[in-house]
């Protein structure tokens, strides 16, 4: 099974991966941002990502994740990215027909407060808002992305006929997200055999 894992910055991706890997440490897990840079020989560099034309972007992200699903000889694949991304209050679809590769489709959400409230608190520079961007802004930005995002979430769904599964985490229960996902994924088996 290959399973590709959505949401915004802070929604709780990485701590959902983490906590899956505890129950389940043969699924193997594919970090996308941190894979794709390491191949494009980007060495953990962002910014050198975002400034990519779109085309040349898309086109290498493509051929990324197909590569990795090709190579893959995992029972269970967990491919972790985004649907779209914010880029310095910029919102840009970034999904495309590889997306159809996937058996399942997983979107992480929080609350645009709880995901600002995060995002604050990490050191990290995600170039998520334009420089000087309030707080009242960036929320208002994280409201119009989160709608977004659902839109582009559902309608990737339905174009593909891909199982999907939305995880609330805005309070941060992972252990519950798990067990949830582990559902989704054992009736995702099932309708295979079936």
């Amino acid at each position: 099974m290959k399973y590709f894992v959505g949401g915004i910055n802070g929604a709780g991706k990485s701590h959902f991966i983490t906590n899956l890997k505890d129950v389940r440490p043969e699924y193997v897990t594919v970090d996308g941002s941190r894979e794709f840079m390491k191949w494009l020989g980007f060495d953990n560099d962002y910014e050198r990502l975002r400034k990519l034309m779109p085309e040349i972007r898309d086109a290498k992200l493509a051929e990324f994740i197909n590569q990795t699903l090709n190579k893959s000889e995992a029972e269970t694949l967990v491919y972790v990215g985004h649907f779209i991304v914010l880029v310095r209050g910029e919102i840009i679809d970034v999904t495309r027909d590889w997306m159809s590769r996937f058996d399942g489709v997983v979107l992480i959400k929080a609350k645009p407060e709880v995901i600002l409230q995060r995002i604050s608190q990490d050191d990290r520079n995600r170039a998520l808002f334009k420089e000087n961007t309030n707080d009242e802004e960036a929320l208002k930005i994280l409201k119009d992305y989160s709608l977004k995002e659902n839109v582009a979430f559902l309608g990737l769904t339905d174009r593909y006929g891909i199982p999907s599964l939305l995880l609330d985490n805005s309070d941060g229960v992972t252990p519950n997200e798990v067990f949830d996902f582990l559902q989704f994924d054992a009736k995702i088996r099932r309708s295979y055999l079936g």
